[in-house]
């Protein structure tokens, strides 16, 4: 036994130098991550054998796992090779290997080899990613950050990237964002995977986990139905999840709603129980609860889902009046009554067979009508009646007359003190007859419900954390004209109580005050939400300056403007506006269920530069994709000019500065933020500054250059430019007059001041062509100064009427000016201007 052993080892040792094989393993130096490269083995032997090679990967992906070598695989005359190549792939970043074990057909290895290289990626890297944990709200943002640029998808299920469905709302820079909306109790998982801008995709699904839990909501279970009567109501919370500790609920009144009322809970988990007390002094009030309670983690939720309000009626109902006792038939009774008060739930009978009756001779209780036959009766017996109203509260009403009638069977003739029937026709009564009141009754009741829920609405819209952003639709003065129309339709419903019609004339009445509740129902809005909130700054191309100004040069009186200037200036003058662009997807949900979705944009726009601008225009462009035609948008900012129903609006404004200025309005549906990015607000300067260059506008330009080289403002340096100027004036004049020069006033001066005298005389005394004459035959801008001192010491005397006479004339010559001339005059017209449009 000992010697085959020994035999055996001898063999395997053997064998390898025998045949004298070898085998070599080859694979690149780097493979990209995710993506298929060729490797290779070689086997070099001097006798030709059958055998395998068993392949081994480490972060390697492959098909294949082994290769047969059979005795007809090798080429040559020995000594002997055989080749084989195939496809091996990387999976992460980091070092990779390959190992070959070759074994002959009894299992004894003959050669083994093994290499490792690198594999690299290309693909992009999540670098961080969120939420984790605990998830509080309904709604979160999935987000994650790449190494590079990327387009992002996710989705519920592990996936390739082309497999996932969903893309990220936000994405295509290293920040991707998705918003996460009607999230539920429990664990979410998402898979995410990204590829960069060349093409290359993640070959590993990046895994987010978080979990959800909602604050805790409560309902409100009481044990009487509203509305309430007096007296103590029993209270049930019912929670959505269990609570660590008594929850705390209080209630308030409408005509005190911070005076909160507190209610004491006993019980554990999901429900809890306590009572309060209604007393008549709550009569006629909508009272509302109030919850707080925190569940095992200690997430506190403040939500009632259902039972926020309730009613209060302790009043006690109206006394049935003009009742009357008729014997009938076989011994009945019939019993008639009128009532004309609020909707009852049932009526009581009191009888007894003596006079007297009171709330101990309780006999029966009827439907809610106004007619009873008693059938239990004796014969020639007399039977005493009262009757009383229940409401829908549960208040008892005082007890009516007392009325009485004998039973009388058949074959009976003794007359007695009853009333019997009349064969005689009833008059047709003045008021609606008591079983068409019924009608009238439960139209005010849908109607008095829908106040509730009106005011139950305004309470929560001032709570909302959004109440700003809702405000701007202008939910709340459209809720106040709904609750005016509700109070108009009770009074309507109650003046149908007091004239006489029949129940097709009613009918028809009460069918087109049913279509104006239906209508209240469809359009009241039950709840209002923010979903959705985007902030950006706007970017705006040359495309939109250029599409504004060629609106603006086809409206009339602009085709005089030299057009290539006014292009310049206007784009100089964006690079001082800034515009916030504000959106919000507002969620809305009205009475009858129904559910729509809005879009608010809110834009702000700043002149960041501390010289306001004059006659501003502000062009909006709005792109197709968020609306077809203007009559699409509701504009909250009134005062617009259609431009364009393509849609291109405009707005004017005589000043825009650092304060800056807003525009507002909706669509009524939902908008994308990156197609609401596309709208472009777009600012021009008016006619008042057309023909300036925005550089040279306010002479400031020298001043602009040291004002950025010595940090001085271009105002101090333009005083600065003037003061030295006039310090060199009286230095030269000094000179002058030391060596003997007499220096005196030019003479033109006064020539000036009395031209300007004669056309300022000829502005307010005479007309505008003997005023134009005067103008052309003088020098310009030597006058116009002059015009200008005058009208300065008009503003400055109080002769207002005058400054505005001259400041139109001013203008008229100022357009006359080389651009030269205008620039040294244009501050000087501009400050007039500005001293009298204060005034």
């Amino acid at each position: 036994m000992n010697y085959k052993c020994i035999t055996w080892l001898l063999m395997v040792l053997l064998i390898p130098a025998v045949y004298g094989i070898s085998m070599e393993i080859s694979s690149p130096k780097v493979i990209m991550q995710g993506e298929s490269e060729s490797a290779s083995f070689t086997i070099s032997t001097n006798n030709v054998f059958n055998g395998i090679v068993y392949l081994g990967y480490s972060n390697l992906q492959s098909q294949v796992n082994s290769v047969v070598i059979l005795n007809t695989s090798f080429s040559g005359s020995g000594p002997y090779t055989y080749q084989f190549e195939w496809g091996i792939m990387g999976v992460d970043a980091g070092t990779y290997s390959v190992s070959g074990n070759l074994v002959d057909n009894s299992g004894v290895t003959l050669a083994t080899s093994q290499i490792q290289n690198t594999v690299d990626s290309s693909a992009p890297i999540i670098t961080d990613e969120s939420p984790s944990g605990y998830v509080t709200g309904s709604s979160t943002s999935l987000k994650v950050t790449t190494n590079e640029d990327a387009t992002c998808k996710y989705g519920s299920a592990n996936a390739s990237y082309n497999s996932l469905s969903n893309i990220f709302g936000i994405t295509g820079s290293k920040n991707h964002e998705e918003l996460l909306t009607n999230l539920g109790h429990g664990s979410r998982t998402y898979y995410v995977r990204c590829k960069d801008l060349e093409g290359y995709e993640m070959s590993r699904s990046e895994m987010i986990e978080f979990k959800v839990d909602l604050p805790p909501t409560a309902e409100i279970i009481l044990s009487e139905e509203a509305p309430l009567k007096a007296g103590v109501i029993g209270v049930t919370v019912v929670t959505s999840e269990d609570l660590e500790e008594a929850p705390t609920l209080t209630y308030s009144f409408d005509n005190s709603p911070g005076s909160k009322r507190p209610i004491s809970l006993t019980g554990s988990d999901s429900t809890w129980e306590g009572q309060m007390i209604i007393t008549g002094d709550y009569d006629n009030l909508v009272g509302t609860f109030h919850f707080t309670g925190k569940d095992k983690l200690g997430i506190e939720g403040t939500t009632i889902r259902e039972g926020k309000s309730f009613v209060v009626d302790t009043t006690k109902p109206p006394t049935p009046i003009s009742l009357e006792a008729v014997s009938k038939k076989k011994g009945a009774i019939e019993l008639k009554w009128y009532y004309d008060g609020e909707d009852v739930e049932y009526f009581r009978v009191y009888r007894s067979t003596t006079s007297g009756v009171d709330y101990v001779d309780y006999y029966v209780q009827t439907e809610n009508v106004t007619r009873y036959i008693d059938y239990s009766t004796e014969d020639k017996a007399t039977y005493y009646y009262k009757i009383n109203a229940i409401d829908k509260a549960g208040n008892a009403g005082y007890l009516s007359e007392e009325i009485y009638a004998t039973a009388i069977s058949e074959g009976s003739n003794k007359k007695t003190e009853t009333k019997v029937e009349s064969e005689e026709e009833e008059e047709t009564p003045k008021v609606l007859p008591p079983n068409l009141v019924i009608k009238v009754n439960d139209q005010i009741k849908k109607a008095e419900k829908l106040l509730i829920d009106v005011d139950a609405v305004l309470s929560d819209l001032d709570s909302k954390e959004d109440k700003e952003a809702i405000s701007q639709l202008g939910v709340i003065g459209e809720l106040g004209s709904i609750k005016t129309k509700l109070e108009n339709i009770k009074h309507q419903l109650n003046n149908l109580k007091q004239e006489y019609r029949t129940a097709a004339d009613l009918d028809s009445e009460l069918g087109k005050i049913d279509l104006e509740l239906n209508k209240v129902l469809q359009t009241t809005p039950r709840d209002i939400g923010v979903i959705e909130k985007s902030d950006s700054i706007q970017s705006l191309s040359q495309k939109d300056i250029d599409t504004a100004i060629e609106k603006l040069f086809s409206q009339p009186g602009f085709d005089n403007i030299e057009q290539n200037t006014y292009r310049i200036q206007n784009r100089a003058i964006q690079a001082n506006i800034d515009v916030l662009i504000t959106a919000y997807v507002i969620e809305i949900e009205f009475l009858d269920g129904e559910t729509k979705e809005q879009t608010l944009i809110i834009k702000s726009i700043k002149h960041k530069s501390p010289e306001n601008l004059k006659d501003v225009i502000l062009y909006e462009i709005i792109p197709k994709e968020i609306a077809q035609d203007v009559s699409e948008i509701h504009f909250i900012t009134k005062d617009y000019e259609v431009v364009e129903a393509d849609p291109i609006v405009k707005f004017g404004y005589s000043n825009l500065g650092s304060e800056g200025t807003e525009i507002k309005y909706t669509l009524d549906k939902k908008i994308s933020f990156n197609s609401v990015r596309k709208s472009a607000s777009v600012i021009l300067i008016g006619p008042i500054q057309l023909e300036q260059d925005y550089n040279e506008i306010t002479g400031y330009s020298i001043a602009s250059i040291l004002g950025s080289d010595f940090g001085f403002g271009k105002r101090e340096i333009l005083f600065a430019i003037v003061g030295i100027l006039i310090i060199g004036a009286l230095v030269g004049y000094q000179i002058l007059s030391s060596q003997g020069y007499e220096v005196s006033k030019p003479r033109f001066i006064d020539n000036i001041k009395k031209r300007g005298s004669k056309i300022r005389d000829s502005i307010l005394t005479k007309s505008d062509e003997q005023v134009s004459v005067r103008l052309k035959t003088n020098k310009e801008l030597e006058v116009i100064n002059e015009l200008i001192n005058w009208g300065n010491r008009h503003v400055d005397e109080a002769e207002i009427s005058k400054a505005k006479m001259l400041y139109p004339r001013i203008e008229l010559l100022y357009r006359s000016l080389s651009k030269e001339d205008k620039l040294k005059v244009f501050k000087k017209c501009a400050d007039l201007q500005d001293k009298i449009n204060k005034i």
